[in-house]
């Protein structure tokens, strides 16, 4: 069944994207030749009007063949003016973030049934230890309970303020190494210096630190998308501060791949239909980030390169253009092969 969840969650989350992309580029008449979930043999096709509808037999992503794109290999003869080419560069720009789009909406439109259909929401915890685990990391550096943690000092000297105890959960997983903690504790400041430690039983780092219940709080039916909306904003911030943490080369061992994915989603999915969507709705907030990224390979490079053309006014040599997107290419080849490997290593050796 893990394989049927697996499939069905990356299958949405790409189906959504996909489908931002095809609606948008049809509304500007923009030829779309096929309309595909993942990738390979087709397996099963349906032609309808001018578009092949195809699933194929390896569900890693999919695409929109739009006429104009040199990768697909569309039939010439298609006026220039129904390409994605020979479309203003401005509808361009929007057929390319309407992919992005379509997955922030499905994350808020997911985020606002969870929270419907539960009557309300759990409000975090503040940033206080409620309890500690015996002979745990957070013991044996001296953390004692009630002790309110202010902020954090990162291994490159950042510092991260915690706005609630989820916060101080979430940093650990990322960073997964020695950080110090400021602490106030009897109206004083003091500093913890403490390591997270590795759950092999539950593939996870962590302080030892138990989370204090949340406390629940009910909401009426028409303030639901607002609720949700502030679920995926929060959502958001957690992708992009995750983000900004890689850039500064600080939690890299920490992104998963497919082979992650799969895990989670098989143990997000034995707690059930809650859990499984709420992993659907963070899911596609990180897909949706992750291709804003100025790579050409990824909607946000290609919109970079479109914008580049709206302001020169002309079409970027095909030859700098084929360069950077091989550049582009081999840098997600190697991020695949990286978390591929991380993944298959924690799986092992767990």
């Amino acid at each position: 069944m893990s394989i049927i969840y697996f499939i069905f969650v990356l299958g949405l989350i790409v189906f959504v994207h996909e489908l931002g992309h095809l609606i948008v580029a049809k509304a500007f008449n923009v030829y779309c030749k096929e309309f595909s979930l993942g990738f390979g043999p087709v397996v099963w096709s349906k032609q309808k009007e001018e578009t092949q509808y195809s699933i194929r037999a390896i569900p890693l992503g999919g695409f929109v063949a739009m006429a104009g794109e040199t990768d697909q290999g569309i039939d010439e003869s298609i006026p220039f003016d129904r390409t994605i080419k020979g479309i203003h560069p401005f509808k361009r720009i929007l057929v390319m973030l309407a992919g992005i789009a379509f997955n922030f909406i499905l994350a808020f439109v997911i985020f606002t049934g969870l929270i419907l259909s539960s009557g309300g929401i759990n409000t975090p915890p503040d940033a206080v230890v409620d309890r500690i685990v015996e002979d745990s990391p957070a013991e044996l550096s001296g953390l004692l309970t009630q002790d309110r943690i202010v902020s954090i000092v990162l291994p490159d000297q950042s510092l991260y303020v915690p706005t609630d105890f989820y916060d101080v959960i979430n940093i650990t997983q990322i960073i997964a190494d020695t950080m110090i903690f400021n602490i106030e504790r009897n109206n004083q400041m003091l500093q913890i210096e403490i390591t997270p430690e590795y759950d092999e039983a539950n593939q996870r780092y962590f302080l030892g630190l138990f989370v204090p219940p949340a406390n629940f709080k009910a909401v009426a039916w028409y303030e639901t998308p607002i609720y949700g909306l502030d679920a995926f904003i929060t959502s958001f911030a957690q992708v992009m501060m995750s983000l900004g943490l890689l850039v500064r080369g600080i939690g890299l061992n920490q992104v998963s791949g497919p082979v992650g994915i799969f895990n989670i989603t098989a143990q997000s999915a034995q707690a059930g239909a809650r859990s499984l969507f709420a992993l659907i709705a963070i899911l596609s907030v990180n897909i949706a980030v992750f291709n804003l990224l100025p790579l050409p390979i990824l909607d946000g490079g290609r919109v970079i390169l479109t914008g580049i053309e709206w302001i020169i006014k002309k079409p970027l040599p095909e030859k700098i253009e084929h360069n950077l997107m091989s550049i582009s290419v081999f840098l997600m080849l190697a991020l695949f092969v990286l978390v591929t490997f991380q993944d298959i290593w924690r799986l092992i050796f767990s």
